[in-house]
């Protein structure tokens, strides 16, 4: 049967939209294999002994006929619908999908989608006719009620077909709630009868779906924990695409079934080297989020990408460091690598922050980890008003564990050139913002700079500006900000007229905390860091080798006005720098970000990346 050329975007001269591809009566003429009493019956002029028992097989063989028919036209209907699509027209194939709309099967549903998807996938432009143009809410009305009698005559309904429709709603961001969910429940039912990749794209679309509606997340919630169970047990029948595919999807979704990702492990490892640098990234990317450390496949990552860091994106390069050092896996090759092809390709201002925070996180003193550092503070210094004031603070930190002294014990080095002059950018960001900087941000950043840059030559101008930040937010700062910066100003250098602004810091934010612990400000749960900090100053208030519990809030306020009036004399002091007050227990995720520990930082220091490693 030939159904002619695609219709035209507007119907074209003598194109009925309305005429069916069957003919008046449903059936296509003349019907093939159906004599002349076929057609007399049909119209109604059978007569005597051929309304009997002849009329019954005329029927029968009528309905044959028309259902026949009918098979034969929904693969001329996707010829069609795919012809249309493959002139590039968005026009003609919406004309061509319109045209045929009531006539379609559920193949012919889903090759209409998925060609639209493929044409809207590369062109924001195509994607936003296809959203407001009047055939699609049709097209989806349409769809739910073919999709409510798939399956329900005992045989599977067509895998492929479901599988191209959850892949095209993912990639044009269209969530028809009715859809998916039926979706969902034949899946569910047919399990088995999908082949691995029908299975690994239908789960790719609703976690693609997933990520920007919570209700499409939900719509596959107990889809995705049946469908675990089964990859595990038909494992080996999955290729490397699909292993890839399943473990960004399961992970997106927030599936954190350890079992299920220690099962995927060894058959990725295995084909690992058929891998792109973006496959690497991605299964990096998943085990890091799922939480699930498997240093075989971590390491095998790591090998594996060191010839193909040419082919790396920025973004490939900080997913893989990030989810190493969310697991605490250090790799030396893989990092002086990355950080070589760092310097190559254009890093934003969040991928620089994200791949020395990731960096100085594992192994801030190990050569390999202060070399890439150094190596990547000029883009920092280059792009610094980019950074948000989180990043600041963040890279600060990071910085000033790599470059930290540690005390008497260790040798000092002379801070090297560049981390002063990251630090003195960063120092100038900040001032510039003064009106919209966190207090954190602000804390965060001068003890950082006391740690890195105690043995930098450093004019009065960097102390000053601090001393100013700190001496107009003492009485808004949170308490934790304003024992930061109460403990740090001790620890920064004080050539000159430094020592006078250091003082004078120290007198207000002294004051400011005896206030507060007079007037009752301070809660019980912030005693302890006020204990702490003042306590620093008068190392006998501490009994050595003891952890004592908080003073009262009148001693506490008697000695910060110790503190106080030592400062008002030039008489505080020279203390070493105390980073762990920058992550104590009192900075709980919530409050503050992700704490986290620098893997070999100067004994006890406990620091706060940012949130980066937390995301």
């Amino acid at each position: 049967m030939m159904l002619g050329p695609p219709p035209t975007a507007g119907g074209g001269p003598g194109f009925d939209r309305g005429a069916s591809l069957l003919g008046p009566g449903g059936a296509a003429d003349p019907l093939p294999g159906a004599g002349c009493g076929a057609w007399r019956a049909r119209d109604g002029h059978a007569t005597g002994g051929e309304a009997g028992r002849g009329g019954r097989k005329s029927d029968r063989a009528v309905a044959r006929a028309r259902q026949a028919a009918r098979r034969r036209t929904f693969p001329l209907i996707n010829s069609q619908i795919i012809a249309a699509a493959d002139t590039g027209d968005l026009d003609l194939l919406l004309s061509t999908v319109e045209a045929y709309l009531e006539q379609m099967n559920l193949v012919n549903y889903s090759t209409a989608l998925h060609r639209l998807a493929k044409m809207a996938a590369a062109d924001a432009e195509v994607l936003a006719e296809i959203r407001k143009h009047e055939v699609l809410p049709t097209l989806l009305a349409s769809l739910r009620q073919i999709l409510q009698v798939a399956g329900t005559g005992g045989a599977p309904p067509q895998c492929q077909a479901l599988s191209n429709i959850a892949w095209s709603f993912a990639t044009m961001q269209i969530f028809d709630e009715l859809s998916m969910r039926r979706i969902a429940e034949l899946t569910s039912m047919y399990l088995h009868h999908f082949k691995p990749f029908e299975l690994s794209s239908l789960l790719w679309g609703f976690a693609k779906l997933g990520e920007a509606d919570l209700a499409a997340k939900d719509c596959g919630a107990q889809l995705f924990e049946v469908a675990g169970a089964h990859v595990l047990a038909h494992v080996e029948t999955y290729t490397f695409r699909c292993l890839v595919m399943l473990t960004w999807a399961f992970c997106t979704v927030g599936h954190r079934d350890a079992a299920f990702f220690r099962g995927l492990a060894a058959p990725l490892s295995t084909m690992l080297h058929t891998a792109s640098g973006r496959d690497l990234a991605t299964i990096a990317l998943s085990f890091g989020t799922a939480c699930v450390r498997q240093d075989k496949l971590f390491s095998d990552i790591a090998q594996r990408s060191l010839p193909k860091f040419n082919d790396f994106r920025a973004q490939d390069i900080v997913d893989i460091l990030r989810s190493f050092a969310r697991h605490g896996f250090f790799h030396r090759g893989f990092l002086e690598a990355a950080a070589a092809a760092a310097q190559r390709l254009d890093f934003s201002a969040a991928q620089l922050h994200s791949f020395i925070c990731s960096a100085a996180y594992l192994r801030p003193r190990h050569h390999a980890t202060r070399t890439a550092v150094i190596a990547l503070l000029p883009k920092c210094i280059a792009t610094a008003t980019a950074f948000s004031d989180d990043e600041v603070s963040g890279l600060a930190l990071a910085v000033a564990a790599c470059f930290y002294f540690a005390g008497p014990e260790e040798r000092a080095e002379a801070t090297p050139a560049v981390v002063a002059e990251f630090f003195s950018s960063a120092l100038d960001v900040l001032q510039g913002r003064t009106s919209r900087v966190s207090d954190g941000a602000v804390a965060t950043v001068a003890a950082s700079f006391a740690a890195a840059c105690a043995h930098a030559p450093c004019g009065a101008g960097a102390v000053g500006a601090l001393s100013q930040q700190a001496i107009a937010r003492a009485s808004t700062a949170n308490i934790e900000s304003l024992c930061i910066l109460l403990r740090t100003f001790p620890s920064l250098p004080r050539g000159g007229e430094a020592k006078g602004a250091t003082c004078e810091a120290v007198r207000v934010l002294a004051a400011e905390a005896a206030r507060r612990l007079e007037q009752g400000e301070v809660e019980d749960r912030d005693v302890c860091l006020v204990h702490r900090v003042s306590a620093a100053f008068a190392p006998s208030a501490l009994e050595a080798g003891d952890a004592p519990g908080p003073a009262s809030a009148d001693a506490l306020s008697a000695r910060c006005r110790a503190i106080e009036a030592a400062a008002a004399a030039g008489t505080i002091p020279a203390l070493p720098v105390d980073l762990q007050l920058c992550s104590p227990p009192s900075f709980s995720s919530s409050r503050r970000g992700h704490a986290v520990a620098f893997g070999d930082a100067a004994p006890g220091a406990s620091m706060l990346v940012g949130n980066e490693l937390g995301k």
